[in-house]
């Protein structure tokens, strides 16, 4: 049987043209290898050639200005060409000049130069037949001299020594940071990069879900897009937990929830001797336990010195009423969320066992064609439970591979790659998370950039309260005892509250 194959338009040149009006990036790479027979469509290459000359006059992309020049050129357009460009311009304007969302530009630009050398290609063989066939041989031969020099351009060789690639290193608008989580973790990770792939280290139950989840919320909030593969739950209950995220509302006879906040030891024991401390009794003795929380008591915490050395970080409680889990509040708070920061969410689920990164870049490839969704993070929860790449893998070879894969979609994509991995069963004991609790592989840490485990003991677990540690990280040196204690209320779906560092007690 033989099938006939069907030509999906992938919008190549929308993706030109978006690229030379919203990215100072892609136009200072794009405009010298750029050519206007590259373009098929006749708008397209009018918009093309008034971004290049603004460019070229102003030395940035027009972004907005884009509108200014449409208006003054449109009575010297044909009406129907006037409409398409029009269009065009209003869906950029929406998308990204008002900034409800970011480009990946450099996807794009891959993208781009893969179809200008395709486009290049096709002419130099059409011209150099022509001539051929005129019998015009030294003209056919300087087609071929010609197709060369743009071939070099488009290699991707670069020479570091030279003044533009030195000058690129320091440039802030050629930078790959695409998002820092707040506060004390933020300073922890570091920022993170383009085609980075990261790698999130619990034990069962230990919440490697949820804070997947705030690292999509993070990003969304950024404006960043944002593709979230599931193998671990399904839609709905995702659904539930982002819905609660966003609200910060749940489910309770009385929707009044016990929040943690940060506290100072020494202000728990009453040995604080600031005259600007908070005026309240001691909450215990050195050494005892903390009480049930109640709102009879009359201790107040603490926080004056927070962010010195002073400062011994604890945890106590307050409680506070929140909205009611129901279709209305929650509808209401999503669209004002969607309004702010953009519609960049999309999710993937697949059962456990029934995906390889194979079938995740098929399916964001359809994503890219259907919706022209290009992701900026992919968020996988997670590797450990994807299908093996070669159905004849198995065990750690077969581990090897989908975590190199991982590591390829992060680089392919130029996108920042999240993913979650289950410690082994001695780690469910230990306090805190190494190296060695990586389990079945731990090859993992060689592939992935960061590496940070979560830690919760069963006392941490009724505090509301999670620590993070640095297991790895390729770009930064960082201190194996360092923490970051991490506020959480769940029931509200809050795995992020507030962030405090501090150095393990050995």
């Amino acid at each position: 049987m033989t099938l006939l194959r069907r030509k999906i338009d992938s919008t190549i040149e929308n993706k030109v043209v978006t690229g030379l009006i919203v990215s100072d990036w892609f136009i200072k790479e794009i405009e010298p290898i750029y050519d206007p027979k590259y373009i098929k469509n006749d708008y397209i290459r009018k918009i093309c050639s008034w971004a290049i000359d603004y460019f070229q006059t102003y030395g940035e992309s027009p972004k907005s200005k884009i509108q200014d020049i449409f208006d003054l050129e449109r009575d010297t357009l044909d009406e129907s060409i006037a409409i398409l460009i029009n269009v065009l311009l209003t869906k950029l304007s929406k998308d990204y000049i008002e900034e409800s969302q970011t480009l990946n530009d450099r996807y794009i630009f891959d993208k781009v130069l893969t179809y200008f050398k395709s486009r290049e290609l096709e002419i130099t063989a059409t011209n150099i037949k022509k001539l051929i066939d005129l019998n015009r041989i030294d003209e056919a031969e300087d087609e071929i001299s010609r197709y060369k020099k743009v071939a070099k351009l488009t290699s991707g060789w670069f020479n570091p020594l030279s003044d533009k690639h030195i000058y690129n290193v320091f440039d802030e608008d050629n930078s790959d940071h695409i998002l820092t989580m707040p506060g004390s973790l933020g300073e922890m990770l570091g920022p993170l990069e383009r085609s980075w792939f990261i790698a999130i280290l619990g034990t069962f139950k230990k919440g490697k879900s949820w804070y997947l989840q705030e690292f999509a919320i993070q990003a969304l909030s950024n404006r960043l897009k944002v593709a979230f593969i599931s193998l671990e739950m399904k839609g709905k209950n995702f659904q539930e937990r982002l819905y609660k995220r966003i609200t910060a509302s749940g489910t309770s006879p009385t929707n009044i929830f016990l929040y943690p906040t940060f506290d100072c030891y020494k202000n728990q024991i009453g040995s604080c001797t600031r005259s600007d401390k908070v005026k309240t009794e001691a909450l215990i003795e050195e050494g005892e336990d903390l009480p049930p929380f109640s709102n009879d008591l009359a201790y107040k915490t603490c926080t004056v010195c927070r962010g010195t050395p002073l400062f011994k970080a604890a945890t106590w409680f307050e409680s506070l009423k929140r909205p009611e889990f129901t279709y209305k509040n929650t509808n209401k708070s999503i669209r004002a969320f969607r309004r702010m920061y953009g519609d960049n969410l999309r999710i993937k689920v697949y059962p456990k066992f029934s995906a390889n990164v194979k079938d995740v870049k098929r399916d964001l490839e359809l994503l890219e064609q259907t919706e022209d969704f290009i992701p900026d993070i992919i968020i996988i929860d997670y590797a450990d439970i994807l299908k093996p790449e070669n159905e004849k893998s198995e065990g750690r070879m077969a581990l090897d591979e989908t975590w190199k894969t991982l590591g390829g979609l992060a680089a392919e994509k130029h996108c920042l790659l999240i993913t979650a991995s289950q410690g082994t069963r001695k780690a469910i004991d230990k306090r805190q998370l190494s190296q060695e609790d990586v389990a079945e592989w731990i090859g993992k840490l060689a592939h992935v950039d960061v590496f940070f485990g979560i830690n919760q003991t069963e006392e941490e677990k009724q505090m509301k309260l999670l620590r993070v540690n640095l297991l790895a990280h390729r770009h930064k040196e960082f201190d194996d005892n360092l923490n970051c204690y991490i506020l959480q209320q769940l029931e509200v779906g809050q795995a992020a509250l507030d962030y405090e560092t501090f150095r393990e007690r050995r």
